[in-house]
């Protein structure tokens, strides 16, 4: 029975699950994905579980199953879970495990643009260059 497993946390429980998963000295893996919102005009950095609720563990044996099953706040244990997976999972994610998702722009490098609301509305900008052309 050893292998990867997922917890599955209830809905606002998973840093209080993540807490009692470190106390108990339980191997886990949790992802975290940056993102950037604007709260009353300032821009606010979260970092959300790339996973939402879900929670992979390395079960040991039925101790450590049972244990990470009776831990407040998780609602069930699904498994087990190919380690390839974990693997594929952990490959997408820095050291930190922190998963940053590729940025594709919307603009070409150098490209004209021209905002058309706000106090630049109408305005031109981008690489003087391209502009003269």
């Amino acid at each position: 029975m050893q292998g990867w497993a997922v917890a599955i946390a209830a809905p606002q429980q998973l840093e209080k699950v993540v807490e009692q998963i470190i106390a108990a000295t339980v191997q886990y893996f949790f992802p975290r994905v940056k993102r950037t919102v604007r709260r009353r005009g300032k821009r606010v950095h979260l970092l959300d579980p790339l996973l939402f609720n879900y929670l992979p563990v390395f079960i040991l044996n039925k101790e450590v199953y049972s244990k990470v099953l009776n831990m407040r706040g998780v609602t069930g244990v699904i498994g087990p879970v190919r380690e390839a997976e974990i693997i594929k999972l952990k490959s997408i994610c820095d050291r930190d495990w922190m998963f940053t998702p590729p940025y594709k722009s919307r603009f070409a490098p150098r490209q004209a643009v021209s905002p058309t609301a706000g106090p630049l509305a109408g305005a031109v900008g981008g690489d003087r260059a391209s502009l003269a052309a």
